[in-house]
């Protein structure tokens, strides 16, 4: 085990990879009010299983952080539009407080993920590379900038600028297709045309 080899970690694990602990299932923690948890300790392994319910259920495993003292998160909740206070075990609270870079660009993504399904293959690829690229650029804005901004409103800006980008360009179509269909012709002549001119 890791322990014996002198590693301590903390990290998420899928529901199916929890098949034979005894704690609650995804789907009956998913029931219950946000902030409510269940967990499992395997004295042998000294190992830690806790799965919490937040805007989805989350299941963490553990062999050097602990439940207690149970922490208070603040999340913004869409029904009551404001921040409300809800239990976090305390090793939530320290996952998320020394998560690496990874799981912090995974977790952006998911905070403004669009639900959009393709029948292709390939689309989950192709959004998960625009979510990234907006979650970098997101990044170095407020690295570059001194005053820094959310996410949501950096996704914002960037909504307004591609949508007043899309209307001038559209005008330029416009207008091109204009001019190609009403080309200019100039002046009639006055004089009837000689042979020479023919």
């Amino acid at each position: 085990m890791l322990e014996e080899k002198g590693f301590f970690a903390t990290g998420t694990v899928r529901e199916n990879r929890t098949a034979k602990c005894p704690i609650e299932d995804n789907k009956a923690i998913s029931k219950k009010e946000r902030g409510s948890y269940s967990c499992a300790f395997d004295p042998n392994l000294e190992v830690l299983v806790v799965r919490w319910n937040d805007n989805s259920v989350v299941t963490v495993m553990t062999n050097m952080c602990e439940v207690l003292p149970v922490a208070q998160a603040k999340p913004y909740t869409r029904k009551e539009h404001k921040e409300v206070l809800m239990p976090q075990p305390r090793v939530i609270y320290d996952y998320n407080k020394y998560m690496g870079g990874v799981d912090l660009h995974d977790n952006g993504i998911a905070n403004y993920r669009i639900a959009i399904r393709g029948k292709k293959w390939w689309w989950p690829l192709f959004t998960n590379v625009i979510y990234s690229m907006i979650e970098n650029a997101w990044k170095i804005y407020n690295i570059a900038n001194e005053t820094q901004i959310s996410q949501l409103e950096f996704r914002w800006q960037l909504t307004l600028t591609l949508l007043k980008f899309n209307g001038q360009a559209e005008q330029s179509d416009a207008l091109s297709c204009e001019t190609m269909t009403n080309p200019s012709h100039g002046r009639p002549s006055k004089t009837a045309l000689t042979e020479d001119r023919i």
